[in-house]
């Protein structure tokens, strides 16, 4: 049983030094050599895992976004109101973007610089893009069925959305000391709630 875990735990252990080294130096400074020399495994050991730079990058942006997602699908299964789902998910990912920033910022400044300058990594970035608006325009559709939110385009509506979030996210990043991201990120779910409920 150890055995079979094992490949897991190392792949797990490459990533979390990926992370740190990339964090202090920058997807482009940082090389294979650093991230052996971080991890504590021989070079050999890496390139078992992992053939190349860039596929290490994208594991740890695929870790980054799956573990959010499993906190999100649960709040979509929860027994609530829309418009509750909506305000506990909103909350939920910016204390998530908070923790992981505080830790990783570096290097989730560097995953936009990049996929605007290489078409790998914009691919990569769209699709978990295109999971975020999807998961918003379903609530939105749900909202509209249940006659919370009044008639609206479930889809543009929710790329507006995610487009305000990710903009008070880069704000936050330049800024942290003056911006209180979970207050503004509350705001910003009042402002859009009361723009999309439906009045009687």
């Amino acid at each position: 049983m150890n055995k079979r875990l094992d490949p897991d735990m190392r792949k797990q252990q490459i990533i979390e030094a990926a992370a740190a080294v990339f964090a202090r130096k920058g997807f482009y400074q940082a090389s294979m050599d650093d991230i052996v020399q971080e991890s504590g495994l021989s070079k050999g050991g890496l390139y078992w895992h992992f053939k190349s730079k860039d596929d290490i990058v994208t594991a740890v942006l695929d870790q980054f976004f799956s573990a959010e997602m499993d906190e999100i699908n649960e709040i979509l299964m929860a027994p609530l109101s829309v418009s509750e789902k909506l305000r506990q998910l909103v909350t939920q990912m910016m204390a998530d973007t908070v923790e992981e920033l505080n830790a990783y910022l570096n290097i989730w400044l560097e995953f936009y610089a990049v996929a605007a300058r290489e078409g790998s990594f914009r691919d990569r970035m769209l699709v978990y893009m295109q999971q975020f608006i999807e998961l918003f325009a379903l609530l939105i559709q749900q909202g509209m069925d249940n006659e919370e939110f009044r008639p609206i385009n479930a889809r543009e509506t929710a790329i507006t959305l995610t487009a305000q979030f990710e903009g008070l996210i880069l704000l936050w990043a330049i800024d942290p000391e003056t911006m209180n991201l979970l207050q503004l990120a509350e705001t910003a779910v009042d402002i859009f709630l009361e723009g999309v409920r439906k009045h009687t």
